[in-house]
Order: C-alpha cells, then sequence, then structure tokens
C-alpha cells in the first residue's frame, strides 16, 4: 500500500527532470540579440537613414569596441528605401538579430516628419513587438544627432531623453505623446497629433552634451504642419489637462515684471451661439506675484491689476493665434462640443471662426 502512495512523488520527480528551464540558455540567447533602446529615423537622397541606439547586456561577448563593460551603448547606422529594408540590414551586419521590446524613444527628423510618419511608425507596431510608453518626438536638425549624442550616462541617451520628457510634461513644460496615442490620433476627427520637438546643445559650463526642449510639434494627419514655442506649449499643455498650472511672466510699464500663475482647477470653457455664429470664452483665473515698487507707483490697487490684465490678455492672445492658425487643431476639444451641443455647426465651416475668435476673460488676485 505505500508503494503505490509514494508513486505520485515519483512521477512528479521524474516530470521535472523533464521540464526545459530558462536560467541556463537565457544569457546566450541574449548575446546573441541587439538589444535597441532609442530609433532615430533621418530621410535621405535615396530613401531613409535609420540610427539605433544599443546597449550591451553582457561583458564584451561579441569582442566589439565598447563592449567591454556592461550596460555600455553602441550606435548604428542603415539605410533603406524604406524603414523594413533599412532594418533587415541589422542582422547581416551585425550577426545580431534585433530586439525591438525595449526601445523607450523613436526620434523622427523634421524633415521625415513633414513627408509624413505614418508608414514608418506603422511597421514599428506590426513588424515589432513594442512596450506601450514609447515617447515619439521630433529633432530639431538631424534625429542621428539627438540618438547619438554623449548625455553623461553610461545607460546612452534613450533614458536621459525618456526622463527629460517625463519630468517636462509633468510642469507643463511640454506635451508629451507616446506611439500608441500617437497612432490613435492619426485617425480622428477631432484632434490632432502632436508630440515634443528635442535637440542637444553643449553646457553653458563645460563640454558635455545636455537635452533641450523647444516647443512642440503639430501635425496634420501624419504630416508635420507647424511647430509652436515654448510658451505656446505651456499653454497647450495647460489647457489640454496636461498640466496643473501654468506661469506667464509679463512687464509692466514701469518696467517690473509681473508672474502670473494659471491655476487648471479653475479653467472654465463656455460654448456661445448667437445667430448662428460661434465663439467661446475661456474663464481663466491667475494669481499674480506684484512687487512693492509696483504698488506704490500705482494710484489704485484696481489700475494695477488692470494693467496686469491688459497685458496678460495681449499676450494670451498672441499665444491662441497662434495655436489656432490650423483649423484643423482643436485644443479645447471645441469643436466637438459644439458638433454635439450644435446640430447646425459645420467643422469644415465654422471651426476656424470659432477658435479663432476666443474670448478670454482674466480674474486675477494680489498676493
Amino acid at each position: 500500500m505505500k508503494r503505490f502512495q509514494s508513486l505520485p512523488i515519483i512521477m512528479c520527480m521524474i516530470l521535472t527532470l523533464a521540464l526545459s528551464g530558462c536560467s541556463i540558455p537565457l544569457p546566450m540567447e541574449l548575446s546573441r540579440r541587439l538589444i535597441i533602446e532609442a530609433v532615430g529615423v533621418d530621410t535621405e537622397k535615396n530613401g531613409v537613414k535609420i540610427t539605433l541606439q544599443t546597449v550591451d547586456a553582457f561583458f564584451g561577448e561579441q569582442g566589439k569596441e565598447g563592449g567591454d563593460k556592461k550596460g555600455s551603448t553602441e550606435i548604428y547606422g542603415f539605410q533603406g528605401q524604406n524603414a523594413a529594408e533599412a532594418l533587415a540590414k541589422v542582422e547581416e551586419t551585425t550577426g545580431l538579430k534585433p530586439m525591438f521590446s525595449q526601445i523607450k524613444l523613436i526620434v523622427l527628423s523634421e524633415e521625415t516628419a513633414r513627408k509624413g510618419v505614418k508608414e514608418i511608425l506603422e511597421y514599428f507596431l506590426n513588424e515589432t513587438r513594442l512596450r506601450p510608453d514609447i515617447d515619439v518626438c521630433v529633432s530639431e536638425g538631424k534625429a542621428q544627432d539627438v540618438v547619438a549624442a554623449k548625455l553623461g550616462s553610461s545607460a546612452g541617451a534613450a533614458g536621459v531623453l525618456q526622463e527629460t520628457l517625463r519630468a517636462a510634461a509633468k510642469t507643463g513644460r511640454t506635451v508629451r505623446t507616446l506611439l500608441f496615442r500617437f497612432m490613435s490620433l492619426l485617425y480622428s476627427e477631432i484632434d490632432t497629433p502632436l508630440c515634443p520637438v528635442i535637440s542637444v546643445r553643449k553646457s553653458d559650463v563645460s563640454d558635455s552634451l545636455l537635452p533641450a526642449l523647444t516647443g512642440a510639434a503639430l501635425f496634420d494627419g501624419d504630416v508635420l504642419r507647424k511647430k509652436i514655442g515654448e510658451e505656446e506649449t505651456q499653454l497647450l499643455a495647460f489647457l489640454t489637462g496636461g498640466a496643473k498650472k501654468t506661469e506667464m511672466t509679463v512687464s509692466l510699464e514701469n518696467g517690473d515684471l509681473v508672474s502670473a500663475l494659471f491655476l487648471s482647477p479653475r479653467v472654465q470653457r463656455k460654448l456661445i451661439c448667437q445667430n448662428s455664429t460661434f465663439s467661446a470664452v475661456l474663464t481663466l483665473r491667475a494669481v499674480c506675484s506684484v512687487s512693492q515698487k509696483s504698488q506704490k507707483n500705482n494710484a489704485s490697487t484696481e489700475a494695477l491689476l488692470a494693467q496686469i490684465r491688459k497685458q496678460l490678455s495681449t499676450r494670451l492672445r498672441l499665444c491662441f493665434q497662434s495655436l489656432c492658425a490650423d483649423a484643423g487643431f482643436d485644443f479645447c476639444r471645441l469643436k466637438k462640443r459644439c458638433a454635439q451641443k450644435y446640430p447646425s455647426f459645420s467643422a469644415e465651416k465654422d471651426g476656424e471662426a470659432l477658435l479663432k475668435n476666443v474670448i478670454i476673460q482674466l480674474e486675477i488676485k494680489q498676493k
């Protein structure tokens, strides 16, 4: 009887011996893979150039230059008629099979973005296994220069650039766009894709390179339509809910600078339809820091606040005009709301007038 009781245990032990483990072959498998962390796409005369920033997983097992330290990076460049042809040369050239699942960042050159990015991005989505948190951005100049930049980190440019984008998005300095979000907006009839514009520059105190954000890129479908500056980008992030607050500095008549802090929870959007004319009212509340000198130089607090309100209104209108110059961009999703509320609203006919005639109301409090 005891023999039969121990039989299941013996069978389980035999079965475990037949199971294949992953701890032994895994290092051998990774040593044959090219781990890609960042991709740069540039337009060439005969097609495209793909720049890859890769990382070595082990201690120079391939005997490559720069592969003597764990985690060291290398840069590769491949050319082809399209992205598929260029990336098909990776394994042939390096002898390693590319691993796309670790990509953190895709950088598109401005020239590439102006010719259309749908085909390139769809290739990465359809032919590779990508993570959902990949950042998409447009470079000032060549994408190769951004991806290949030495930013003082052994982890390469990808990690530094991604952390820069995350930190800037939290403070409203830019609008962070992930690949899956970007692709979904390509097919949207309401919104248009946008992504940060990034570059690298020399440090003021040393020869090292630093990442720099210079605004945002607005797309019409998959084609880059225009770039906006840092101030417009911050306002855009604030109005679309990407940032909880944003700050704007204006100069008074006496030369003093006044800082206005706009608070996102107090933003109100209203729609007005009168005689088939559509307009929008945005109520923005701001807390202003005013120096004692400015308070003394003005006859009354009301006069000071009126001057601040005038300066802020002018600055905001200029930002709105820049943002609303293209009818296809609905930064406050006002066209969608108009279409739902007013059956007579035409996105093509009334959309441009709606966004170009935004009424700004400022409620300013003194600190």
